[in-house]
């Protein structure tokens, strides 16, 4: 496929998701990872923290197709909206 490359599992995540625009996952700790570098997710799963603020969760492709838009055009999660739910 194209776009597509297989990468070492030693390489760090957080070194990856630093270098991303945004990050799709199923569900764990890349989502947090990335919601805390202020990167967009796109969740496939139905993890505990699905309606942590910042995630987009994509159930249809109309769903992905938005959020890969919202990253794009540069929307991003808020550290200070994370802490907010964190403490609720």
């Amino acid at each position: 496929m194209p776009n597509i490359q297989l990468l070492d599992p030693q390489i760090s995540s957080l070194e990856l998701i630093k270098k991303s625009q945004a990050v799709a996952t199923g569900t764990g700790t890349a989502a947090w990872e990335a919601l805390f570098q202020e990167k967009t997710v796109l969740l496939f799963g139905h993890p505990s923290f699905q309606f942590a603020p910042g995630l987009s969760i994509i159930r249809s492709q109309e769903d992905c197709k938005k959020a890969i838009d919202a990253s794009v055009a540069g929307t991003k999660p808020s550290i200070k909206d994370l802490k907010l739910y964190l403490k609720a």
